[in-house]
């Protein structure tokens, strides 16, 4: 998230008295030292103190760690209290937004840069940098700094190498050095309510697991990805040392209240086991088990069969120190070896680090005092970048990058003997224990294929069926929108008693005309010269009692709030500029009669207007020297409760006039610069001429419109709800925690700002590559949709237009989640727009939005081949047709037996194949006509639901037919 200074920003949390609790922990001299302690206690403001100045120094000397211990040594297992927690941001985020992120939360802390702060170059290791570039061609070393090290994309985005060839050490590793851009590294110290304390719990472990989860619900809640690694209890910190390289010493104290780890929302499952990163275990990473290694002459050598063997006798320590003693550290703290990590591509820090990563031998497990029970022996890393690695991934880097050789895993010098045991029925239990475990996943597997060999070659087919006798179209669900403004969305649709795809979409609107115009999003991946501001026009169609103007100004709420509180400002501004002016006025000095010192009237801020006209909306939009109001974001939402009035009021649709106004209200949607010259006002320049649009309107006007209205675009531009009368809905009080959080979107939102340079401006928002396939999808289905016979023009150039519209809508969902102030996980990069945004922002446009356009497409141009296509998917699907055939298209549907229509059918069809629902049957290099298609069958496992209900629709029909029949030949009898 990228945070500026905004004109209207009002503080976000009122001033805290200093809360000056008093914390202990736990000083040394150094990591090294055996014994710990020098417990001190005193206030958090002492602590501050002492971590408030920075010598010039290397990484190392003076020390504290949060935790104090039962005994003398800093080990996790005898871990007693912890009073305050320490966070790490050592990827780039600023001191500023750091700052923010606390003061979001209202909390006490200390905030301090780090050793490294500022640092230009990283070291990272030339073995793994080339293996993976060899596994991703064509990407770059920015790329795998992102990637593989965490930094955000600001720090490493013009990476380069230092020298072409790597740095050899004198253990012979090598290593390249990385220069980019000064990376800002900080310590966050925060007292909390409750010290954790190891006697609370029924256990140590317990006790640890409870801690680890507490810290990860902290991290979540601090939004700013922070080092997972500084999880354990016993973590050590170093006080405050610069580096002689001019870097500034950067401390801030910050008033607020104590954190309650008690009071935090857990969480996410998948941050709790790892502390601050999702979890990427290494099925995920790498695969079930590291990849068999080719010994050449057919054979390989695989892992699992290795551990299976050999894990538990296999003497690490002593294998490494025989063939590559280099990698070792100084460290031997009882059975543990600290040495250099072989998975050091993951690390933030160099890979030259000897302090985080251990090896323990086999034989000496039991001295090792390892939290969870073990077998074997143990190679751990506590780099936040190697969680989910398990030992057998390090041990295979360790072969891959030669500190061992395959052979030396099975030598008998590094294994602990075998005792003598007869073998022959333990094996031949675990061989038939085997052969029942793969006879069954080959059954499994058969079956799985058998069942997925129908559906293997076949496209998801696109839900079309907007208006019928059957259901109607999809619910809307949680998963089609941002989790923050689903619950308002539920809330006040089961309130008003109205389908909640009406305020989810005024709730979108709203949201977007909250976004400053500085923010645009590139749709293609390779393509950066189509660029899109987030402009949304939104139109909800229903009939008087569709209750479509309190819907509206329900979600337009928090803009009204800005407004008031714009005018409140305005007000003050105003009596104390009168003041001024007065003084200015009355001052006889010539140098204060000075016309260029006269003072200038304060300008209000505006963020929604209504009932304008161009000449009121240029006034509020202009930026040049005669300008008395402000658009702080660049761009307004222009409300209308009926937007028939506001169409009729710039005569777009009389062919008499109003060109003019009509074409400067469609270029709101652009977003573009504007120089409106009127007779009397001269001209007004606006350098961004845009606004959002919503409104509400009824069928038989916006039917007159699109019948008589020039092909101009307008309601192409649109992006419709379709409403039913209102029901009286639950009587109950608004949802409050929905409502804050609603409310506080559009707090954060105008705050945001997108990365910017002074020589280019605004950077541009792309999308993440996962994101792609999702557009692509809507790609494909509105090809389809424009495929289909009698498609209307209007709704075909709506279509062409989608493209953006999804970007747009992908774009604010990924925007709403960086802003969402209770979202749970890691943060968001705001300028990459992630796969979940894409991924929703598609389903909401192919199961929402698709089927209610259809629908008001409908009320305005009926077409008779959608009717045709309809008739035909009902039909499949209450038949439970597995294929169709053009005779009994014929024979069932009586509107298609007239000859001119007859020679759309085939048309239709195709339309229908387009669309995932159709293949055809036959030869595709014979001339004959098609006259067989098989049915998908994922349209009637899909659509099962709907063929019941048809189904049932229809036996009602013909139930009604017959009994009619039967009364009129009762009577005639």
């Amino acid at each position: 998230m990228f945070i500026s200074d905004h004109p209207a920003l009002p503080e976000l949390h009122p001033d805290h008295a200093l809360i000056d609790p008093p914390v202990t922990v736990t000083f040394g001299t150094g990591r090294s030292q055996s014994s710990w302690t020098d417990r001190q206690t005193m206030p958090f403001s002492a602590l501050a103190e002492k971590l408030s100045s920075a010598k010039v120094g290397a990484k190392d000397g003076p020390c504290f760690t949060p935790a104090t211990f039962t005994g003398t040594s800093r080990v996790q297992h005898e871990a007693a209290a912890i009073g305050v927690a320490v966070l790490d941001s050592d990827i780039g985020y600023t001191m500023a937004e750091i700052v923010h992120a606390v003061e979001a939360q209202g909390w006490r802390a200390l905030i301090h840069s780090t050793h490294s702060h500022l640092s230009t170059a990283t070291e990272i290791s030339a073995a793994n940098y080339d293996k993976w570039i060899a596994a991703n061609p064509g990407e770059t070393v920015a790329g795998y700094m992102q990637a593989k090290k965490g930094y955000l994309a600001r720090v490493v985005r013009d990476a380069e190498f230092a020298d072409p060839e790597p740095i050899t050490a004198k253990d012979g590793s090598r290593a390249y050095r990385v220069l980019h851009a000064p990376c800002p590294k900080f310590r966050v110290v925060l007292p909390l309510a409750t010290p954790w304390r190891a006697a609370d719990y029924a256990s140590q472990d317990a006790a640890i697991d409870a801690w680890k989860a507490s810290y990860a619900a902290l991290m979540a809640a601090f939004r700013l990805k922070a080092d997972g690694s500084c999880t354990d209890p016993n973590r050590l910190f170093f006080l405050p040392r610069k580096r002689d390289n001019g870097a500034e010493f950067l401390f801030r104290e910050l008033a607020g209240d104590l954190v309650d780890l008690n009071g935090l929302p857990d969480a996410p499952a998948e941050l709790i086991d790892v502390t601050g990163e999702p979890v990427v275990t290494p099925a995920e990473r790498d695969g079930a088990a590291p990849e068999p290694i080719d010994l050449g002459d057919g054979e390989a050598f695989d892992w699992k069969s290795w551990a299976a063997e050999f894990a538990p006798r296999f003497e690490i320590e002593t294998a490494l120190k025989a063939r590559k003693p280099g990698v070792f550290g100084s460290r031997h703290p009882g059975t543990r070896a600290h040495l250099l990590c072989p998975s050091a591509e993951d690390h933030v820090t160099g890979p030259m680090d000897k302090g985080g990563t251990f090896v323990v031998n086999a034989s000496n497990i039991e001295g090792a005092r390892m939290r969870k029970r073990t077998t074997g022996f143990i190679i751990h890393c506590s780099h936040n970048g190697c969680q989910g690695h398990d030992r057998l991934h390090h041990l295979a880097n360790m072969v891959a990058q030669g500190w061992l050789s395959v052979a030396d895993l099975t030598d008998p010098a590094f294994l602990v003997p075998q005792p003598e045991v007869d073998i022959d029925p333990l094996l031949a239990k675990v061989t038939a224990k085997a052969n029942a475990a793969m006879q069954e996943k080959a059954e499994q597997d058969a079956a799985a294929k058998r069942a997925a060999r129908d559906e293997a070659n076949w496209p998801d087919p696109i839900d079309f069926i907007a208006e019928s006798e059957l259901t109607g179209v999809t619910e809307l669900r949680p998963e089609h929108l941002p989790d923050a403004v689903w619950p308002f969305v539920k809330d006040n649709a089961e309130r008003l008693g109205v389908d909640p795809i009406a305020p989810a979409l005024a709730a979108l609107c709203s949201l977007a005309s909250a976004v400053s115009s500085d923010w645009t999003v590139q749709p293609k991946e390779h393509d950066d010269g189509w660029k899109l501001p987030l402009i949304l026009w939104v139109t909800i169609l229903g009939s008087p009692g569709a209750k479509k103007s309190p819907i509206i100004r329900t979600c337009t709420a928090p803009l009204d709030e800005l407004e008031k509180d714009a005018r409140v400002r305005h007000a003050k501004a105003m009596r104390e500029h009168m003041v001024e002016h007065h003084r200015w006025k009355t001052d006889k000095s010539e140098d204060k009669q000075n016309p260029a010192k006269e003072p200038k009237a304060p300008l209000v801020d505006r963020y929604i207007v209504e009932g304008t006209t161009v000449e009121a909306l240029s006034e509020v939009l202009r930026t040049d020297h005669r300008q008395t109001q402000r658009a702080p974001l660049k761009k307004v939402l222009l409300r209308q409760d009926e937007l028939s009035e506001w169409a009729a009021s710039f005569d777009a649709y009389k062919h008499t006039g109003g060109a003019a106004d009509r074409g400067a209200y469609l270029r709101l949607k652009d977003g573009s610069s504007a120089s409106n010259d009127r007779v009397g006002r001269g001209t007004v320049f606006c350098e961004h001429w845009a606004a959002g649009l919503i409104g509400g309107i009824q069928p038989e006007p916006i039917r007159r419109i699109a019948q008589k209205s020039d092909d101009d675009g307008l309601l192409a531009r649109m992006l419709y709800a379709v409403l039913g009368d209102a029901t009286r809905g639950a009587d109950r009080k608004a949802c409050k925690t929905a409502r804050q959080r609603y409310f506080a979107l559009f707090r954060a939102l105008i705050t945001m700002q997108p990365a910017s340079d002074i020589l280019t401006g605004p950077h541009t928002a792309t999308l993440h590559p996962e994101a792609h396939k999702h557009r692509l999808r809507i790609d494909d289905m509105l090809e389809a949709m424009s495929a289909m016979p009698d498609t209307s023009v209007r709704l075909k150039g709506m279509f062409a237009k989608w493209g953006a519209t999804w970007a747009q809508i992908a774009f604010l969902y990924h925007l709403i989640d960086c802003a969402d102030p209770d979202r749970q996980g890691d943060p968001l990069d705001a300028m990459v727009v992630s796969e979940d945004a894409a991924r929703r922002a598609a389903l909401y446009m192919e199961q929402i939005l698709l089927p209610h356009t259809l629908k008001a497409d409908v009320q305005m141009f009926q077409t008779e081949g959608a009717n045709h296509a309809r008739w035909i998917a009902l039909h499949i699907l209450a038949q439970n047709k597995e294929e169709i055939t053009r005779r009994e298209v014929l024979a069932g549907y009586q509107a298609m037996r007239n000859p001119e229509t007859k020679n759309a059918l085939n048309d239709i069809m195709t339309s229908l194949t387009h669309m995932g629902w159709l293949k055809e049957e036959g030869d595709s290099r014979s001339m004959k006509p098609v006259t067989t298609w098989s049915v998908n069958p994922k349209v009637l496992r899909l659509f099962a639901e709907r063929g019941a209900v048809e189904r049932a629709r229809r036996k009602a029909d013909v139930e009604a037919i017959t009994a009619k029949i039967r009364a009129s030949r009762s009577k005639a009898g």
